[in-house]
């Protein structure tokens, strides 16, 4: 049974170029479905009554939560007095993992999982603390969870490896054999100049170049203007042709370093297959972070620079109300909406909401094609027309038209 749905303001990047305007605007739109997939997308000209009139409301496809960690969402009532800081976060985080037994683990991964459902995420990627060569207890709770909500949310887990476990080949090994055989997996790791080693980054691409594994790191979360480590892997990922797939959370040392150089190394982030990731709500809450003290650096990465590249940036929540963000919801759109003024985004609708909703950028950097065509007819539609003041009403309802 087709669905017409007409009235709807959809994103520049979502229409093409030929799209037509009106008084600069893009017209509004008309979309078909059948058998639960969108099969048709014409200007809405006001000619058909549609089964679903939105009367010019803005609609997105469902979004993308890129980076986040359901181990330890929901943690913060338990953590007591916290330091500022991302290196005294790790510290009561570490000292929180007695209380993260299987129960635990799944009420709260349950928690944060309704509230993303609820949000319009239909895409989940989660970063897994795992301390030791073999998978911890929360390893196992998300894939037992991602079982139970595959028809709902699509959930990828990723190893969140401490770089200097990857030192030890044996230990490696296991690690590889473990993500290699689990499902919807992917290697990561924590690359920091706390803890960096140019070998052992070397022999972790390695060995996930010889497995074909995907990879999303934590790298350079920090303002230390000599910090190597996305230097390094984009020599790295050029000097391996098969290189799979590589995300890159944070990057926050390039807006330290000095211009030229941070601008050096975006340039050759756009020869390889490489996405990043942009965390706001944790970034901007723990670098240049002391007691009592203002913060004068942003802990952001160079958007715009990277974007005016044609490099993938995506956007998403982090951590949510953990050591790392005590606050907030598990929704992407709240990350988005302090992306806003914090990088200074000038038209976020029609162009950096693509940073919310293209997966494609998790398996494939060089992935621009943008379509709704073919795809599952899922729509959040926003209670505003108003593109120019987009996200300031955050309000939505979540779509699925299945016949």
């Amino acid at each position: 049974m087709n669905k017409m749905l007409t009235g709807l303001r959809l994103p520049r990047w979502l229409l093409g170029n030929t799209w037509p305007t009106r008084s600069g605007e893009p017209l509004l739109a008309r979309l078909e479905t059948r058998e639960g997939r969108f099969t048709s997308l014409v200007p809405d000209t006001g000619d058909v009554i549609g089964d679903h009139h939105f009367g010019g409301a803005l609609a997105l496809p469902p979004t993308v939560e890129a980076h986040c960690h359901l181990d330890k969402a929901f943690s913060r009532p338990r953590l007591g007095q916290l330091s500022p800081g991302l290196l005294s976060a790790i510290d009561a985080t570490t000292k929180d993992r007695q209380n993260w037994t299987a129960e635990d683990l799944h009420q709260r991964a349950e928690r944060a999982l309704e509230h993303a459902w609820h949000s319009g995420v239909r895409h989940l990627r989660t970063h897994i603390d795992w301390w030791e060569d073999t998978a911890p207890v929360a390893w196992n709770v998300i894939a037992e969870l991602a079982q139970a909500w595959q028809s709902r949310l699509h959930i990828e887990r990723v190893a969140l490896v401490p770089l200097p476990l990857y030192e030890d080949k044996t230990a490696t090994q296991r690690i590889v054999q473990q993500i290699a055989q689990s499902q919807n997996a992917l290697l990561g790791g924590f690359v920091h100049s706390s803890n960096f080693e140019a070998s052992t980054l070397k022999h972790l691409i390695k060995s996930a170049c010889e497995q074909s594994i995907p990879l999303d790191l934590h790298v350079d979360e920090e303002l230390n203007p000599e910090a190597q480590g996305v230097a390094l892997l984009a020599e790295l990922m050029q000097q391996h042709s098969d290189a799979p797939p590589l995300c890159i959370g944070h990057a926050c040392a390039l807006a330290a370093m000095p211009r030229s150089r941070a601008l050096g190394i975006l340039d050759s982030l756009e020869k390889s297959n490489i996405s990043l990731v942009t965390l706001p709500t944790s970034n901007l809450l723990l670098q240049d972070a002391e007691t009592g003290k203002t913060p004068f650096h942003r802990g952001l990465t160079l958007y715009k620079e990277a974007r005016a590249r044609d490099i993938p940036v995506m956007i998403a929540s982090d951590n949510v109300q953990d050591a790392f963000y005590p606050y907030g919801q598990q929704d992407p759109l709240e990350a988005f909406q302090l992306a806003v003024p914090t990088l200074q985004l000038e038209n976020p609708f029609d162009e950096d909401s693509k940073s919310l909703c293209h997966t494609p950028w998790l398996k494939d950097a060089r992935d621009n094609a943008s379509a709704l065509i073919g795809s599952e007819a899922r729509l959040l539609v926003f209670e505003t027309t108003e593109a120019t003041s987009w996200p300031s009403a955050p309000k939505r309802s979540v779509f699925e038209f299945s016949d």
